[in-house]
C-alpha cells in the first residue's frame, strides 16, 4: 500500500484541514472540519476527523466506507502521548497506514521541507520546535492552554477576559477593550458566568481578535497584552538555540498581530515556508522527512 493516496490532516484547536494527495504529490481534494485536540477533547477530535474523512472522500470520488484505500498522516496536539494517541486512533476509521505526529512538528517539516530549522507556531496554542540534522527534534511549550501556550490566541483572550472582569469589579479603569470583551461574553453578569463556565481553549482564542482591533485603535491595555505575548514568543525562539544558518519559520493566526514585534525582539527575519502542515504530513508519510523523534 506504499503508493496508496495519503489523507493528510492538520488537526487544529479551532478547525481541522484535510488534503488527499497521491504519492506523486498531486492533490485530489481538500476539506475543512471542526477542532481536533485529542489531549483536551478526545470525543470532539474523533468526531471532527471522522467527518473530515467523510467529506473529503466524497470530494475525491472515494467511498467513505473504504478508508483502507488511503494512508492517514496527521499532525495534532497530544500525538506523542501513547494513551491519548491510541485512544484517538482507535476511534477513527481504519486506514491502510497511520502516521501520527504533533501539529507543530508537521508544520515544521512542512515549512522546511524536512531540513534542519526552527519554527514558532502562535495560533490557538503556542509551540516551538527545532529539527536537528540527525532527525531528532525538540519542543518548547505546547503545554496546553490551562497553564502553558504562552502568547497564544487563547492566552491573549484569557488576559483580555481577566482585564474585563477586573474593570467590572472596578479594580482597574474600564476602557474600550474591557467593554468589547464584556459585551462579547454576554454583556450582563449571569451571561458572563455562563460564558466562563463553558469556556474552553477555542472560546478564549475567539476573544483575541478584539485585542488586535483594540491595539490598532491605540488601546494601551491591548497593546500591552500583545507586547507581552511577543515577549513570550521571542523567549521560546531563543530557547531553540538555532545556528545562524538555520532558517526559522513563523506560523499561526496570531502571527499577523505579532510578526513585527517578534522580529524586533528576536533580531531575525522569518523565512518563507516551502509548504504547510499538511505538506509536512505528506513528507513524513512518503519518507521525505523524518518521523518525529524527540530528544
Amino acid at each position: 500500500m506504499s503508493e496508496a493516496p495519503i489523507f493528510c490532516v492538520d488537526g487544529g484547536g479551532t478547525r481541522s484541514r484535510g488534503r488527499i494527495v497521491l504519492a506523486s504529490g498531486e492533490t485530489l481534494a481538500e476539506a475543512v472540519a471542526g477542532p481536533c485536540n485529542p489531549s483536551s477533547d478526545l470525543s470532539l477530535a474523533v468526531s471532527s476527523i471522522t467527518q473530515l474523512w467523510a467529506d473529503i472522500a466524497v470530494a475525491a470520488g472515494f467511498d467513505p466506507q473504504a478508508p483502507s484505500r488511503c494512508r492517514l498522516s496527521i499532525g495534532t496536539a497530544g500525538a506523542l502521548h501513547p494513551e491519548i494517541r491510541n485512544a484517538f486512533l482507535s476511534g477513527l476509521p481504519v486506514f491502510a497506514e497511520r502516521h501520527v505526529m504533533t501539529d507543530g512538528y508537521a508544520a515544521l517539516v512542512g515549512a522546511s521541507g524536512g531540513e534542519p530549522a526552527g519554527l514558532l507556531v502562535m495560533g490557538t496554542g503556542t509551540v516551538a520546535h527545532r529539527l536537528f540534522a540527525d532527525g531528532i527534534s525538540i519542543q518548547r511549550d505546547g503545554w496546553g492552554w490551562v497553564a502553558g501556550d504562552r502568547g497564544s490566541a487563547a492566552w491573549i483572550g484569557r488576559k483580555a477576559v481577566e482585564h474585563a472582569l477586573a474593570a467590572r469589579d472596578e479594580v482597574v479603569a474600564p476602557d474600550d477593550l474591557s467593554a468589547a470583551v464584556w459585551n462579547d461574553m454576554g454583556g450582563e453578569p449571569d451571561a458572563v458566568r455562563s460564558w466562563l463556565r463553558d469556556a474552553r481553549q477555542a472560546r478564549f482564542a475567539g476573544i483575541a481578535p478584539l485585542v488586535g482591533d483594540a491595539a490598532e485603535a491605540g488601546n494601551a491595555t491591548a497593546t500591552g497584552i500583545l507586547d507581552h505575548a511577543a515577549d513570550h514568543g521571542a523567549d521560546l525562539l531563543r530557547s531553540l538555540a538555532l545556528e545562524e544558518d538555520e532558517p526559522v519559520f513563523l506560523r499561526g493566526g496570531v502571527a499577523e498581530f505579532l510578526h513585527d514585534r517578534l522580529v524586533r525582539r528576536y533580531g531575525r527575519n522569518f523565512a518563507g515556508s516551502e509548504g504547510d502542515a499538511m505538506h509536512g504530513c505528506f513528507l513524513v508519510a512518503t519518507g521525505a522527512a523524518p518521523r518525529e523523534v524527540r530528544r
